[in-house]
């Protein structure tokens, strides 16, 4: 009797959702931004945490909402979330959160 591979997979998959040592990604910091025209900014930051070795992502879109920014690193289980705010980009500042 063959199960196949992809029911394999599929199976393995599943289980590995349900366990929380196991990440679906690679990523530890999440840059996100509140409000528009931060592009540059996410971008710098995400810069910066690469040269230090940091895994770190940002979404690409120009103006996202906060929310979606957040359940995107949820469902991913990413860590660390950065928020950069106008103010925030203004005094080169981060505000970090911690998952």
């Amino acid at each position: 009797m063959s199960v196949g591979i992809e029911r394999i997979f599929a199976i393995l998959e599943e289980k590995a959702k349900n366990d929380p040592q196991v990440r679906c990604t690679k990523t530890d910091v999440l840059v996100a931004s509140i409000g528009s025209g931060l592009t540059v900014h996410r971008l710098s930051v995400c810069s910066t945490l690469w040269n230090a070795q940091i895994n770190a992502e940002t979404l690409y879109q120009e103006t996202l909402k906060p929310q979606k920014q957040l359940s995107y690193a949820l469902d991913n289980q990413i860590p660390f979330i950065i928020f950069i705010g106008e103010k925030e980009a203004q005094e080169k500042k981060v505000k970090l959160r911690v998952r």
